[in-house]
């Protein structure tokens, strides 16, 4: 099993009662407190511990088996879907200027729309995108 970076949780070890100074409290023991803080032990060298197996965890290990491929495929599929995003409001930068409420709407949509091939592709690159990552899932 691989070493983790992590370091375990445990309790510390049993030790005596440390008093804090406080600067602003009149205190007549004050060269007891610096004895006692230079007689304290240090601390030992942390111990590893392993780390645990969560979904996460395993989730990220599980990662390197993905076969490149199906990277490629999802990096494509998804510039695709976003470049018909891209392309589509474009096509109707004039229909928000010209839409009259008495006027049949599906008519005056397509008389409307600035570029028809540009429409086409968007619908393409989006239905496309969609269809791709659909098919990953």
């Amino acid at each position: 099993m691989a070493r983790s970076n992590t370091l375990p949780i445990s309790h510390p070890a049993p030790t005596k009662q440390h008093h804090l100074h406080n600067p602003f409290h009149k205190n007549d023991h004050s060269t007891d407190a610096s004895n006692h803080a230079a007689s304290l032990p240090r601390p030992g060298f942390p111990t590893r511990q392993n780390s645990v197996q969560t979904r996460y965890m395993n989730m990220l290990l599980n990662m390197d088996t993905i076969p490149r491929m199906h990277n490629i495929y999802a990096a494509f599929f998804s510039w695709i879907l976003l470049a018909g995003f891209v392309i589509f409001p474009g096509t109707f930068t004039s229909l928000s200027k010209s839409l009259d409420p008495d006027s049949d709407t599906a008519r005056e949509f397509l008389d409307r729309v600035k570029h028809v091939p540009l429409l086409y592709v968007a619908a393409f690159c989006s239905g496309l995108g969609a269809t791709g990552m659909l098919w990953l899932w």
